[in-house]
């Protein structure tokens, strides 16, 4: 068993989380109260770094935050969870990015993103990646969230999957279609998103996703033709068994046992990623890098907000109870 050192890089923001569902609730119901305003740090790459850091994996942070106190809430959040934030790039001329999640009152999200500004995330240039980060890291998790317009964010991200190929460094891509119900890619979107793909290792996203990228409904073909490629395919499913193809496995996951009530689904997928590095950089194999990802992201389901994933202790009991292992 061999442990890596893991990196993350890509999108730093708070969510400005509005339970709007709720507010409807409560004016209709005799006990009317106040439905309050969550602000909470957010990203979905923020959220993978923190699970990792809950799971004691002392993972690198690399992102651009302004010089504010939406940035200060971030910084302090991943500090909390045992993130090296050293490579954190603190922009004193943008703000910090932030997002509004309006609830519904089934607690589905609607996102919505401040127009006009460059913020901070958007100048995350590739001259703010220290030139020596290559020689200290294993394994990068990237988001196709960075990739979403033409802006700086883009940019480093594919530059920085170009450099951590040709160092060989082992490339996790969550797919993370920031697109609604849209079914297709807007072309720029699509052109950086297939420019990445071939670059990773393993490519992690739900269904959806995974149909909408690849232009395809055949879930199975596209895994099979990833495998063939020497590539790892993992397929989440909702509540359903996770799909894993890659060049030595095909196998069905099925799903962890959550918690009785489920608090929040907002950064699910993050703790699934979390779950999977840290699987990933101890050399387990592809069912058991699945069954950690599925116990991270269901333990996370118990807390609010993206940063509700296990320590490592509260993990392998989780991994006891949901799969005996």
């Amino acid at each position: 068993m061999s442990n890596k050192r893991l990196l993350c890089l890509g999108d730093a923001n708070v969510d400005i989380i509005v339970p709007y569902g709720e507010a409807l609730e409560q004016r209709q119901s005799e006990l009317a109260r106040e439905a309050n305003i969550r602000i909470t740090s957010g990203g979905p790459t923020a959220n993978t770094v923190c699970g990792l850091g809950l799971l004691g994996r002392d993972p690198i942070y690399i992102a651009k935050i302004g010089n504010d106190h939406f940035g200060r809430l971030l910084l302090n959040d991943i500090a909390r969870c045992g993130v090296d934030s050293n490579d954190v790039v603190i922009d004193n001329e943008h703000s910090t990015m932030y997002i509004i999640a309006v609830l519904d009152s089934s607690g589905e999200r609607t996102f919505f993103l401040p127009d006009g500004e460059i913020n901070a995330a958007q100048n995350f240039r590739p001259e703010d990646v220290a030139p020596d980060i290559f020689d200290r890291f294993d394994i990068v998790h990237l988001s196709g969230a960075t990739l979403i317009d033409d802006s700086y964010m883009g940019i480093t991200t594919l530059d920085f999957a170009q450099k951590a190929r040709y160092k060989n460094k082992t490339i996790l891509f969550d797919l993370n279609l920031r697109i609604g119900s849209n079914r297709k890619l807007d072309p720029a979107y699509y052109k950086r998103v297939h420019t990445l793909l071939p670059l990773a290792d393993h490519i992690l996203g739900s269904v959806n996703e995974f149909q909408i990228v690849f232009e395809d409904d055949n879930v199975e073909s596209i895994g099979s033709k990833l495998a063939q490629q020497g590539k790892v395919a993992i397929i989440r499913n909702g509540v359903n068994p996770v799909i894993i193809h890659s060049p030595t496995v095909r196998q069905m996951i099925p799903s962890a046992k959550g918690p009785e009530k489920i608090v929040d689904t907002i950064g699910a997928g993050d703790n699934f990623n979390s779950g999977y590095m840290a699987a990933l950089e101890q050399g387990l194999d592809m069912p058991t890098c699945v069954k950690w990802a599925n116990t991270a992201a269901a333990y996370s389901l118990a807390a609010a907000g993206g940063k509700g994933g296990p320590t490592m202790a509260q993990l392998r009991h989780a991994l006891k109870e949901s799969y005996n292992i």
